[in-house]
């Protein structure tokens, strides 16, 4: 780079008369060659049974890639199990060739090589192959000590990934229970009572589960979940009949037979606890929101009625426009034209909930849920985090004054392109990462387990639930992007809340007690609405997924966005180079403020950042929103299997944040019964 700018500044200052113009010289192409690139490396790593894309160029140097020619794909010496679909294929219309290889089921002890050739091409390439099993790693799904009721049938769960990130599915995992004096008590189990050690199987997500039956005693037990091989999460398990420890409960069936889980107290003080299940619904002297479902309002009796406002025989006037003070409740008018809200009937000029019928299909018990939330329109101003990094080109441009006509000009260009050399290989990634987290925040998946009742009235409904961990996808940890065989498994990123992640903290979230409801809607399909009310370190989950990007983007050389910046160019080494490249372009005494520049335009990037960083606030979120879904009851035997399906049919989530972004809350949810 160096000696074609001092070419030029030669030619421009004599080397040529002035009115004199050098003709265009046009270099011999030479004899037309023909060669073979692969796409990926030679070198290649993949799971027992997984299916490799090999992909090569075939082109030649007159016309670049070759369309519709041959390319031959063949297995060298011991196939080992592996195969490949055909002995050539053709390229596209851009030259490249396709041929998928299969692995085989069990890893090798030494790599399979297939070679790639084709005409008129001197030397064939070579791929090697190496079938291993995935390294691996379990984390524990939820607190791994607490206290639990007796006579409670409790999930206990761990997670398998792989080594950097992955949910790992059907891997086998063994789990038993374990006591100091090696007896398992009467009436508690692994699936059921009496049963000490079982296996099962990680599902998609990678999360593999028991069920453990506590019996009816208290006992201190472990629960041992672990993978051969891998290792061993254990879960140690307080059963006591009284009290709930300092954790507080997250679902009902925390707290046994005869309680609920409820909260009590308001901010930071509130926590969740067990009290006794009143089947009277609500408190009218102390009403607290979420103890009826959305539409319902507590009346003097105790009990959830249709309406909004109680206490109205005093004061008629409190009750809104189109309602009418009925049993001291603003209940809603109607006539049988109008449109009564979803489950209601227009009866004797009121909406009314109907009786529930006896075919209705219920919804108690335990639910896996899974949710996707769209949050760009709320972290928009994300998609520009990149931007400040990208200054490393643009920073000396216009800016050395270097006081030599036209001399000045070349060596500013040349000190511009030279500071490339300083920028470490893996700032472009982190810049085209960081621009791109506002896609990351369009899917972002939380899965969780709900646990739903249905109240004295079964068309209305209680529930409980705990969120486990945040999915998000980040496609630079697939070597081959979305045509990796591994996709999208190695892409996929489980971030667990409400444990430790290394040195960041915790991530807390907080889905409190809600209420909700079943109704028939127009097509005679059940549906079911909840009225919702979350509390989640949602700050906290932003800054950990950009940390994250950072680490992977930099191979692990910087752990957040200011270690980043600190290691984006070398400053020093940019300066002592500027001034070499001077020297030898006859500016003898160097350029001045090359390393002071550098280090102002750092310093700038790192205000940028920390400008678009504080637009995210500080503290934790409230999301309201409505969840609803159709209930599916796929073997007629009036118990839901599904609300909703996944990802063709499933229910909508719509409300909005409460505190730091009051902005809308939309996605998709569906609920899965364990099976």
């Amino acid at each position: 780079m160096l000696r074609k700018y001092a070419a030029v500044v030669l030619l421009l200052l004599g080397a040529c008369p002035a009115d004199k113009v050098t003709p265009e010289i046009q270099p011999d192409a030479g004899p037309i060659r023909w060669g073979l690139s692969l796409t990926h490396d030679s070198q290649i790593v993949v799971d027992p049974g997984a299916t490799f894309p090999l992909r090569a160029m075939y082109f030649n140097t007159e016309v670049g890639g070759l369309e519709n020619q041959p390319v031959s794909f063949l297995i060298v010496g011991d196939a080992q199990g592996g195969s490949i679909e055909t002995a050539s294929a053709n390229t596209d219309e851009d030259g490249f060739a396709t041929m998928n290889f299969q692995a085989p089921l069990e890893a090798t002890s030494r790599p399979i090589q297939i070679e790639v050739s084709a005409a008129r091409v001197e030397a064939p390439l070579y791929v090697q192959i190496t079938v291993t099993e995935p390294a691996l790693r379990l984390l524990p799904v939820g607190a791994t000590e607490r206290d639990v009721r007796p006579n409670m049938i409790l999930p206990v769960q761990i997670l398998v990934e792989r080594v950097g990130g992955g949910a790992m599915a059907d891997v086998s995992v063994d789990a038993q229970i374990r006591r100091a004096d090696g007896v398992v008590p009467p009436g508690m189990g692994l699936e059921e009572a009496g049963i000490g050690v079982v296996s099962t199987e990680t599902r998609l997500s990678g999360i593999a589960r028991v069920n453990l039956h506590t019996g009816p005693d208290d006992a201190d037990i472990w629960v041992d979940m672990g993978v051969a091989g891998v290792g061993t999460v254990s879960y140690l398990l307080h059963v006591r009949a009284a009290g709930m420890g300092d954790d507080g409960c997250r679902l009902d069936r925390d707290c046994g037979e005869g309680f609920i889980c409820v909260r009590e107290g308001e901010g930071e003080e509130a926590q969740n606890v067990c009290v006794p299940d009143e089947e009277s619904g609500c408190d009218p002297v102390n009403p607290l929101p979420g103890q009826c479902p959305p539409g319902f309002t507590c009346d003097p009796n105790g009990e959830c009625v249709p309406g909004a406002i109680t206490g109205c025989l005093q004061a008629p006037e409190v009750c809104p426009e189109n309602f009418e003070c009925v049993a001291d409740v603003c209940v809603r008018l109607c006539d049988p034209d109008d449109l009564c809200p979803d489950g209601f009937d227009c009866v004797e000029g009121v909406c009314q909930e109907p009786d529930p019928p006896p075919d209705m299909v219920r919804v108690e018990g335990l639910w896996l849920t899974l949710y996707q939330f769209d949050l760009s329109d709320v972290l928009g101003f994300l998609g520009g985090l990149g931007a400040p990094l990208d200054f490393v080109d643009q920073a000396f441009r216009g800016n050395l004054n270097i006081p030599v006509p036209l001399l000045g000009d070349l060596i500013e260009e040349a000190v511009a392109d030279l500071i490339a050399r300083y920028v470490p290989p893996w700032v472009p990634d982190l810049v085209r990462g960081l621009n791109t987290l506002v896609h990351i925040f369009q899917e972002l998946q939380v899965a969780g387990e709900m646990e739903l009742r249905h109240r004295q009235n079964p068309l209305h409904v209680r529930g409980t639930e705990m969120w486990h961990h945040a999915i998000i996808h980040l496609i630079d940890r697939c070597p081959l992007g979305r045509q990796d065989p591994n996709y999208p498994r190695c892409a996929q990123v489980d971030i667990m809340f409400d444990q430790q992640l290394g040195d960041f903290g915790e991530i807390h979230t907080d889905p409190r007690p809600f209420t909700g409801r079943l109704y028939l809607d127009r097509q005679q399909n059940w549906r079911i609405l909840l009225d919702r009310e979350v509390e989640a370190d949602l700050v906290g989950l932003v800054r950990y997924i950009v940390n994250l990007v950072v680490s992977i983007s930099t191979e692990g050389r910087a752990r957040d966005l200011p270690q980043a910046l600190e290691q984006a160019v070398d400053c020093q080494g940019v300066a002592r180079a500027a001034n070499d490249a001077a020297r030898q372009m006859g500016l003898n005494g160097g350029i001045p403020g090359v390393d002071q520049m550098c280090q102002t335009a750092v310093a700038e990037a790192g205000r940028q950042v920390d400008e678009i960083l504080g637009r995210i606030g500080i503290g934790w979120e409230v999301m309201d929103f409505d969840q609803r879904a159709q209930v599916f009851d796929d073997n007629n035997d009036l118990l839901a299997d599904e609300l909703g399906r996944w990802p063709d049919g499933p229910g909508d989530l719509d409300g909005r944040f409460r505190l730091i972004w009051r902005a809308p809350i939309e996605g998709v949810w569906f609920g899965d019964r364990p099976r």
